[in-house]
């Protein structure tokens, strides 16, 4: 099993986002983090991903993974030894943004 990391940016999408549910009703940030955990455990434990990358970089791709319920995407890099999530963003999110934490540590 490849190792798995959620990089800070990425814990940081996701409290944001958690906390903007949470102040639309009680409960719905801890509904959200479900679902975000959800695609966090795929990306962890699944062997092998079907759909095409969406970025190649050296020695790796860019993969996403869309939430269930709520319109929110998991983009990680990938390579022969670890996944890494570098963003939890909203699917209207301008995508520079995650293209930016591509290379970061």
């Amino acid at each position: 099993m490849r190792a798995f990391s959620v990089d800070a940016p990425a814990q940081h999408d996701l409290l944001a986002a958690t906390v903007w549910y949470e102040e639309r009703r009680d409960g719905l940030g801890d509904e959200f983090v479900a679902g975000v955990a959800a695609v966090f455990r795929r990306v962890r434990d699944t062997d092998e991903f079907a759909t095409a990358p969406i970025l190649r970089v050296t020695a790796a791709v860019v993969r996403r993974e869309r939430t269930a319920r709520f319109p929110y995407v998991v983009y990680f890099v990938e390579d022969d030894a670890a996944r890494r999530v570098i963003a939890v963003l909203h699917v209207r999110r301008d995508p520079n943004v995650w293209q930016a934490r591509v290379r970061a540590p």
